[in-house]
C-alpha cells in the first residue's frame, strides 16, 4: 500500500507544487487527514486516487523511454492498486536483484492473478531457492482470464468439504483450479488429529493404489439402477450421465499429483474428507506436508475439477437391463 515513500515519489514526478490541481489536493489532504488514521474508508479512497496517479506518471515515463528510478519502482510494486503493483514488479524483473525479494514474495500471495504473475517473473530473476520454489507453485495456476486485475476470493468450508484449520492463512501463490492451499505455523501431526478421526489418512503410495481398483459389480450395477430411476423422472440423460460418472471420474483422479515428489514439499499425507461406492472412492482429499516455499505446513483441500460435457458412464450391464435401458431412452410418451 501506498504511504509515505509513495508520496514522495509521486511529489518528485510530478514537481511538487507543480503537479495538477486535483492531484495536490489529494497529497494535502493525505498530510492533514491520514497521518492518524491511514487504514479508515476515506484515507482508503485517497490512497487508491494517489496510487492511480503515480500509475499514470510511470507509465507515461516508461513510455516515452525515460529511466524509472528503482526506489520508485520498489514503492509502486508494493501497491495495493493492481495495476500499479504488477507495472512495478515487470519493471523490477528488466534488471532482478536481491534486494527485490521482498516485494516479489508479497506480490506472489496476491489475490490479483496479473500481480502473481509479475511477482513469478521478478522471483524467477531473484537469487533465492525459496522465492524460486514460491514462484513455481504460482506457475502451476490456472491461465489468467481477462485483465487479472480483478480480486480473487478464498473458497469457503462448503467448496473446501470442511472448516479450515484454526488459524491457516489461504495461500494464493500455491492455489489453483480444484486446489485450495493454507498455512498454519502448526506441526503436520497437530493439523492432522484436527481432521484426521474418523477418517482415513493416507500415504501417497497408499492414494495411488486405490486408482488402480477396478469398480465393483455391484457397484456398476448400482449405478445403472440408480441411471434408470432417475430417467424415469424425466431428467435430462446427458446431466445423469455426468452427475453418475463422478465416481469413476473420482477412482481416475490423481489426488497426489503436484504434491508427492515436488520441489521443497515433503512428508505429504492425505485425509479422505469424502468418499462414494462400496470401495469408498475418495471424492474430497486434504493433504498435509511441509512445503518450504512457505517454511510451514501447508494444507491443500483437493477437489474433483470440473470436466464440461457428458462424462460416460462404463457399466457391465446384463442383456435384459440393457434392452430396458435402451427402450427408456427411447421413449417419447
Amino acid at each position: 500500500m501506498i504511504g509515505p515513500l509513495a508520496l514522495i515519489a509521486l511529489t518528485s514526478i510530478r514537481g511538487g507544487q507543480g503537479a495538477e490541481p486535483d492531484v495536490r489536493s489529494l497529497l494535502q489532504k493525505w498530510r492533514s487527514q491520514c497521518a492518524a488514521a491511514p487504514g479508515s474508508p476515506a484515507c482508503g479512497q485517497i490512497r487508491i486516487q494517489l496510487e492511480r496517479a503515480l500509475f499514470r506518471d510511470l507509465n507515461r515515463l516508461y513510455l516515452a523511454g525515460e529511466r524509472l528510478d528503482r526506489s520508485l519502482l520498489q514503492v509502486a510494486a508494493r501497491a495495493g492498486t493492481p495495476e500499479l503493483a504488477a507495472f512495478g514488479l515487470r519493471r523490477l524483473a528488466d534488471a532482478p536483484s536481491a534486494e527485490d525479494a521482498g516485494a516479489a514474495r508479497e506480490g506472489l500471495d496476491s489475490p490479483f492473478p496479473a500481480v502473481r504473475a509479475a511477482a513469478a517473473e521478478l522471483a524467477r530473476g531473484v537469487e533465492q531457492q525459496g522465492l524460486r520454489l514460491l514462484a513455481s507453485r504460482v506457475a502451476r495456476g490456472a491461465s489468467i482470464k481477462g485483465t487479472g486485475l480483478v480480486a480473487e476470493e478464498p473458497p469457503g468450508p462448503k467448496a473446501l468439504g470442511a472448516a479450515a484449520h484454526p488459524g491457516a492463512r489461504f495461500r494464493f501463490a500455491a492455489s489453483q483450479p480444484g486446489m485450495a492451499v493454507f498455512t498454519t505455523a502448526d506441526s503436520a501431526d497437530k493439523v492432522l488429529a484436527f481432521y484426521g478421526k474418523d477418517r482415513r489418512v493416507l500415504s501417497a503410495a497408499e492414494l495411488k493404489a486405490l486408482r488402480k481398483q477396478k469398480p465393483a459389480k455391484d457397484d456398476e450395477q448400482a449405478m445403472a439402477q440408480r441411471m434408470m430411476a432417475e430417467l424415469m423422472k424425466g431428467r435430462d440423460p446427458q446431466q445423469v450421465a455426468q452427475e453418475l460418472g463422478q465416481s469413476e471420474q473420482a477412482r481416475q483422479t490423481d489426488w497426489a499429483k503436484g504434491i508427492d515428489g515436488e520441489a521443497g514439499i515433503s512428508a505429504a499425507r492425505f485425509v479422505v474428507l469424502a468418499e462414494a461406492g462400496g470401495q469408498r472412492t475418495p471424492t474430497r482429499v486434504l493433504a498435509v506436508y511441509r512445503d518450504e516455499a512457505f517454511g510451514a505446513t501447508a494444507l491443500a483441500f483437493r477437489w474433483m475439477p470440473e470436466v464440461p460435457g457428458q462424462v460416460a458412464v462404463r457399466t457391465r450391464q446384463d442383456a435384459d437391463l440393457s434392452v430396458a435401458l435402451m427402450e427408456l431412452l427411447q421413449r417419447t410418451d
